[in-house]
């Protein structure tokens, strides 16, 4: 079959313009999205004793943020997702998830600044590198452990969210074990879960802490206190 010159014209055309699309789509996934991380050395504990002890550092900071800045209660979510897989790069046999039970009150711009650094003081011992700004997510910031992968996320818009990542941790199946770990959740902050996952009423351990017992920050182990060595990549944004 042969074209005229107009048709070739029209043809090169559109091969050109697909290109240059197709060239701003590549730039801009990696503007927002950034490289998979590779976690420099996940830790050697199976998914459900790293789900526990990020639980148990979330409430924590749920119970800091409102006593020491006003946010009141936590109101938990009941119709997304609280419980959900991290898109890290771990190695074979391991997997991660990423936790935000609830929101609460805006921390507004006069309490953000005393809210990060405080945020930051807690997670540093973890392993938890500083607060490094998210833009295209409105006020919002991320701590990144580079040994393990996790990530911490705490920003406000119309609410304040917080979201911790277990980092790679020893696993072969999504929500391995579940719902081993997850006993830490307090029972008012206990809402859809995996819901995407289980597309049912999710199932939560029997039992729960003492609502009179102020939540305590999980134990420090030697990985996690052992100092962080850079990234091989940045890690993934969402």
């Amino acid at each position: 079959m042969r074209f005229g010159f107009s048709q070739r014209m029209r043809i090169v055309a559109a091969l050109v313009v697909g290109t240059i699309v197709f060239a701003g789509c590549g730039n801009d996934s990696e503007k927002y999205f950034g490289e998979r991380a590779t976690p420099n050395s996940p830790r050697a504990v199976p998914i459900a004793q790293a789900r526990r002890e990020a639980l148990t550092l979330l409430v924590y900071l749920y119970d800091v943020l409102t006593k020491e800045f006003g946010l009141g209660e936590w109101s938990r979510f009941e119709g997304g997702e609280q419980i959900h897989d991290e898109p890290l790069d771990c190695p074979e046999g391991y997997t991660a998830e990423s936790y935000s039970l609830g929101a609460a009150a805006p921390l507004g711009k006069d309490k953000w600044e005393a809210a990060v650094k405080r945020v930051y003081e807690i997670v540093k011992p973890y392993g938890f590198g500083p607060p490094k700004e998210e833009p295209s997510h409105g006020q919002a910031v991320s701590y990144y452990n580079p040994n393990t992968g996790a990530e911490i996320r705490l920003g406000y818009n119309n609410s304040t969210s917080v979201d911790v990542g277990s980092g790679c941790a020893k696993g072969t199946q999504l929500f391995e074990n579940w719902p081993e770990g997850a006993e830490v959740v307090p029972q008012r902050l206990r809402g859809s879960g995996r819901a995407l996952y289980t597309m049912d009423h999710e199932i939560w351990p029997d039992q729960a802490p003492d609502p009179n017992t102020p939540p305590t920050p999980p134990l420090l182990s030697q990985q996690q206190t052992k100092p962080s060595t850079p990234p091989s990549h940045k890690h993934t944004q969402k």
